[in-house]
């Protein structure tokens, strides 16, 4: 057990010094202490990798027919099912966009940015993190529409479950990374304002 923690700490500590060229202007030269960042992109890329090819339901049909379906392979299948607007849809608010996202709290970490300039992209982070919960409004949709079907039965999956962490790791991450680019915080009411 202890070689294990000790191999799983120290590939931590390797992911976080893979960028050690970046130059000081950029964040994690600047908040070089805090490990947590690497660990937080890490984990979200891999929940969100396995939670993509998993199974997140499992679909049962008159006790007979039983067939799961991951994330990955539900947009192909709507794609294969001629549901082209649905499968791309789909697959942008629940492959691409939060792929897009960890991808550009990557660059924003690494990347040397002037202040001005990493600010004007947390402006962009927190405007397409507004969709960011859509994807799992999907797929809370497509398992409330399965479940009102009399004749089948719907189990979530492991996949499910897998893809809801990386998207809290994914929340978690921008936040913590937007913390650490010191954003300016709103002024405080008083009560004479």
């Amino acid at each position: 057990m202890k070689e294990g923690s000790a191999l799983f700490w120290f590939i931590i500590y390797q992911s976080s010094c893979i960028f050690s060229f970046v130059s000081s202007r950029s964040l994690a030269r600047r908040a070089r202490r805090h490990r947590d960042v690497p660990v937080l992109l890490l984990g979200a890329a891999l929940f969100l990798g396995i939670g993509f090819t998993q199974p997140v339901m499992e679909v049962q049909k008159l006790v007979v027919w039983k067939t799961e379906y991951s994330l990955f392979g539900g947009v192909l299948s709507l794609y294969e099912d001629g549901e082209y607007f649905l499968s791309i849809v789909v697959g942008l608010f629940v492959l691409v966009l939060p792929l897009l996202r960890l991808i550009f709290l990557a660059l924003l970490w690494y990347l040397p940015l002037q202040a001005k300039s990493r600010r004007a992209a947390f402006h962009w982070l927190h405007y397409f993190a507004r969709w960011a919960m859509l994807d799992v409004f999907l797929v809370a949709i497509a398992l409330i529409m399965t479940q009102t079907n009399p004749v089948a039965t719907v189990r979530p999956r492991l996949g499910m479950y897998l893809y809801a962490v990386g998207v809290v790791l994914s929340m978690v991450l921008a936040l913590r990374v937007d913390l650490l680019q010191g954003r300016k915080k709103p002024a405080r009411r008083t009560k004479n304002s």
